[in-house]
C-alpha cells in the first residue's frame, strides 16, 4: 500500500520530471542548442530535430522518437547546418565532410529533402550541391544572412593563408545560394585580430547578422569581438571585456526578449564560468 505521502512525493517527482522535460523539448526546438546534439529542421508545416553522428544523419519527432537515417557512405560529418536556402519552406542540410578523422573537411555537401515515403514514416534526402574545398582546410559551416535581405549566404570557416596577409590563419569565407550553387560573397583577408572561433547572430536587433568571433589580445588574453556587414565588408561595432580565456561560443535565443544572446565558457580569476553575453551601444556586456 502507498502512503500518502509516498503518492505525493511520487506526484511531484512525475511534475519535475514533465516540466524538465518540456524544457529541454522547448530548448531543443526553438534554440538549436547542440549542447544537447539537436538542431531544428522544418519540412513545410512539419518540424523535426536532427542529430548528427559520424556519417549518419538522424532525424527525430519532437517527442525524441527517432523518425528517419540518413547514412553518408565513405564520409564523416566534420561540421553541419541547417537552414531554408531558398526559402521554400523546406530545411536544407549543409555538411563538411572528411573521410577520416582530420581536423580540416574535404567536401562541402548540401542536401536537399527528397520526399516521404508513401507511409510518411521515413523522409529521403538527396545530394544537390557538392564542391572540393580541400585547398583551403574548411573546419566549420553555418549560415547567416549579414545584408538582411532576407536570403540565407553559407559561411565557411577557413585555415589559409590570404594575398593581403601570407601567414595561415582562420578566415571567415561568406558565400551566397543561388540557383543551387554557391557564389563568393565575401573572401576577406581577415578580422581584426587572430580568432579561435566564430558565430553568426542579430546581435542588436537590426534584422542583420553580425558576426561575433572570440579573438586573441596583444597582452595574450581573449575577448568576444562584433562585427557589422557594411556595404563590401564587415565593419568592428563592439567588443567585450578581456579574459584570461574563452574556451568556446554559441547562440542563445532570449525567449521573453525574443533577442539573440552570445554564449560562451569564459576564464576569470582562475575559474571557469558560463557567461551570457548582450549588445548595447558598441560593448559586449555580461548579462
Amino acid at each position: 500500500m502507498i502512503s500518502k505521502k509516498n503518492t505525493t512525493f511520487v506526484l511531484l517527482t512525475f511534475i519535475v520530471i514533465t516540466i524538465s522535460l518540456y524544457t529541454v523539448e522547448k530548448r531543443l526546438v526553438f534554440y538549436n542548442n547542440k549542447s544537447f546534439g539537436m538542431i531544428s529542421y522544418k519540412v513545410d508545416k512539419d518540424k523535426y530535430l536532427s542529430k548528427f553522428t559520424g556519417n549518419t544523419i538522424n532525424i527525430y519527432l519532437e517527442n525524441g522518437k527517432l523518425y528517419s537515417q540518413y547514412e553518408l557512405k565513405d564520409e564523416l560529418i566534420l561540421s553541419n547546418a541547417v537552414a531554408d536556402l531558398d526559402n521554400d519552406g523546406k530545411d536544407e542540410i549543409i555538411l563538411l565532410t572528411c573521410k577520416d578523422t582530420s581536423q580540416y573537411a574535404e567536401y562541402l555537401l548540401v542536401l536537399s529533402f527528397n520526399a516521404y515515403n508513401e507511409s510518411k514514416d521515413t523522409i529521403t534526402f538527396k545530394e544537390i550541391y557538392r564542391h572540393n574545398f580541400k585547398d583551403l582546410n574548411p573546419w566549420k559551416v553555418q549560415t547567416s544572412d549579414v545584408d538582411g535581405d532576407g536570403k540565407t549566404e553559407i559561411s565557411i570557416g577557413v585555415y589559409k593563408t590570404s594575398p593581403l596577409h601570407p601567414v595561415m590563419a582562420k578566415r571567415p569565407f561568406i558565400y551566397d545560394w543561388i540557383n543551387s550553387s554557391i557564389f563568393p560573397k565575401w573572401r576577406g583577408s581577415r578580422l581584426s585580430r587572430p580568432f579561435d572561433d566564430y558565430v553568426f547572430l542579430d546581435l542588436d536587433s537590426d534584422e542583420r547578422d553580425e558576426i561575433v568571433s572570440i579573438e586573441h589580445t596583444a597582452e595574450g588574453k581573449k575577448v568576444l569581438t562584433a562585427y557589422s556587414w557594411k556595404g563590401f565588408g564587415f565593419e568592428k561595432t563592439g567588443e567585450s571585456i578581456s579574459f584570461l580565456d574563452i574556451s568556446s561560443i554559441s547562440v542563445k535565443l532570449d525567449q521573453g526578449e525574443k533577442t539573440s544572446l552570445v554564449k560562451a565558457k569564459v576564464k576569470q580569476n582562475s575559474k571557469w564560468l558560463e557567461k551570457t553575453f548582450y549588445y548595447l551601444d558598441g560593448e559586449i556586456l555580461t548579462k
